[in-house]
């Protein structure tokens, strides 16, 4: 009976994973949420520790030290995926507000920059695919499985905010 309803959760992953990229794709931001200030303290650096909350390295250290428990590393495995869920949804957060923008220094821009707009579309289809594959990898790192990739979303939305500032450029100058 156990392994009937993993393999019936199992089998829900893609179409909750799809269901959730759908609400999330849908929630646009406000280019008012977009101030200079927000741009000039926007930071890659604030990303760099969800690369290792979710680390095999850290829970394979937690099985070696005396007075370990199965449910300590479940508690710690549950609060990493809550923190790590909190980066993803300012990631995601932060990526609209890039790719908003974006669009808006390419449709304002003084030069021509249509061959940008290409570029954001594709930069959304990809960040939408990395972030599928980042929320069934989470879905299945709750049933024990491991290797939650973060490194494509960040490079994403790094990739993000080259565009931008390529957008913004020749407007400027």
């Amino acid at each position: 009976m156990t392994s009937l309803f993993a393999v019936s959760a199992l089998g829900l992953l893609p179409i909750v994973a799809i269901a959730l990229l759908w609400f999330r794709l849908r929630s646009q931001v406000a280019i008012s949420d977009v101030t200079p200030e927000w741009l000039d303290s926007f930071s890659m650096q604030r990303y760099r520790p969800m690369e290792r909350l979710l680390a095999e390295e850290d829970f394979t250290f937690l099985r070696s030290l005396p007075g370990y428990r199965p449910e300590i590393e479940q508690r710690l495995r549950k609060e990493r995926r809550v923190a790590f869920r909190r980066y993803l949804n300012r990631l995601v957060r932060d990526f609209h507000r890039l790719h908003a923008a974006a669009r808006q220094a390419v449709a304002y821009s003084d030069v021509d920059q249509s061959h940008l707009v290409g570029v954001l579309v594709r930069q959304r289809a990809r960040f939408a695919w990395l972030l599928v594959v980042t929320e069934a990898r989470l879905a299945c790192h709750a049933f024990g499985f491991k290797g939650v990739e973060v490194g494509g979303l960040v490079a994403a939305l790094d990739g993000m905010g080259r565009e931008l500032r390529m957008a913004a450029v020749p407007s400027a100058a």
